[in-house]
């Protein structure tokens, strides 16, 4: 890609820092340092288009990162609020979530298959979500890798 970026407030004209960058082909996410997000996606001749995502706009957001699995068809976007909640959208249709879980910082550590919903008051910080595939080319499954403070990794394994 060739052509240039240009990161600024829509409404102010400041510039604004990229804080994070995730690729999945043909996509491009930017997380920007006001919290908001833009996804572009390469549609040939080395140019970018912004992808239209209003179900982005009316949110802030602490991380954000795309994925495509070799099981799966569909590229999605994993984004995580300052409070916790994990919206995931897929590229198809990027004007409402296709899952959200408000309370992922309450989930345990390791999460199986006899767990149960608990109340709780103990809720993990947060600070990043990375979704990729994990295992070899005989045993592979995407899962949801969880950075939490005080930095421990946790990780979720997606169906």
């Amino acid at each position: 890609m060739i052509e240039m970026l240009p990161m600024e407030d829509e409404e102010s004209g400041a510039e604004l820092r990229i804080i994070n960058a995730s690729f999945a082909d043909p996509y491009l996410l930017v997380l920007r340092d006001d919290s908001t997000v833009k996804i572009f996606k390469a549609i040939g001749n080395d140019e970018v288009e912004e992808v239209g995502a209003s179900g982005l706009s009316s949110t802030k957001w602490l991380s954000a990162s795309l994925f495509k699995s070799t099981t799966l068809d569909e590229t999605f976007a994993f984004l995580l609020t300052p409070e916790g909640g994990l919206h995931v959208f897929a590229m198809s249709n990027m004007e409402k979530p296709s899952y959200v879980a408000e309370g992922l910082g309450f989930l345990p550590p390791i999460l199986t298959s006899d767990y149960y919903a608990r109340r709780s008051t103990a809720k993990a910080t947060i600070t990043e979500i990375i979704a990729a595939d994990i295992g070899d080319t005989t045993s592979r499954s995407p899962h949801l890798i969880v950075s939490c403070i005080p930095s421990t990794l946790s990780h979720i394994l997606i169906h």
